[in-house]
């Protein structure tokens, strides 16, 4: 089982190397769920991290409903990514009725070969979930970043479990949200993921926004299955 780290600065890329984290999910500014990082947090952070780095790409806070002109600068973002040695993309394309724009998902998707991508917790609006979820499948998508459409991942363990059923093997759906070294084992035993999402930042309350170590390992122990 992998463990992702959603990384919003070099100090969380370096604990993540230390315990064995398996990959990254790059991002900045935590307090919106993330935006596209600067090139060079990517580059510094890839000298600190040496296994897979996946990047997001989302060029503002708000809607994931994107103009024409936002859409081509997610587009040469992906470009400068690849070329720097990006292992992978995360992203997420909505229509303002709550429904998935399948042509920017296409189109993005070409632009990621041969690389992976991961629908991030926009999916979690979507309002047909099952529609989306072919749609995904349909486009090529590798996985999905969901919570469930709760506001973590136990809220929504039950649409989690629906989703990993009605899915297969025809994608992953790697639970995020809230997930931590208390919780992890409830997830494992019962969606029996093969991937998990975590931010694992316990002290946010007071300004912090970096991975704690302490509960980096504790889950890492907990995914170890006897």
């Amino acid at each position: 089982m992998h463990l992702e780290l959603a990384c919003f600065n070099l100090e969380s890329a370096r604990i993540a190397e230390v315990v064995g984290v398996h990959r990254l999910e790059l991002c900045e500014d935590y307090t919106s769920g993330g935006i596209t990082p600067s090139l060079n947090f990517f580059t510094e952070a890839r000298k600190l991290f040496h296994d897979k780095i996946f990047v997001m790409i989302r060029p503002r806070p708000g809607s994931f409903v994107y103009s024409e002109e936002e859409f081509n600068t997610m587009l040469r973002s992906l470009e400068k990514f690849k070329s720097l040695g990006a292992d992978g993309f995360v992203c997420g394309f909505m229509n303002e009725d709550q429904t998935i724009n399948e042509s920017q998902l296409s189109k993005f998707i070409e632009m990621c070969q041969p690389f992976p991508f991961t629908f991030h917790r926009a999916f979690d609006q979507v309002h047909d979930w099952k529609t989306g979820l072919d749609q995904l499948i349909e486009a090529g998508c590798n996985r999905i970043l969901s919570s469930g459409k709760g506001k973590n991942a136990i809220e929504g363990f039950t649409r989690l479990k629906e989703m990993n059923v009605y899915a297969g093997d025809k994608i992953i759906i790697l639970p995020g949200g809230g997930i931590r070294s208390l919780n992890v084992k409830l997830l494992m035993d019962e969606l029996h993921p093969v991937e998990i999402h975590t931010a694992a930042i316990v002290n946010f309350s007071e300004g912090k926004d970096v991975a704690d170590e302490g509960e980096l390992r504790e889950m890492i122990s907990c995914m170890v299955r006897p």
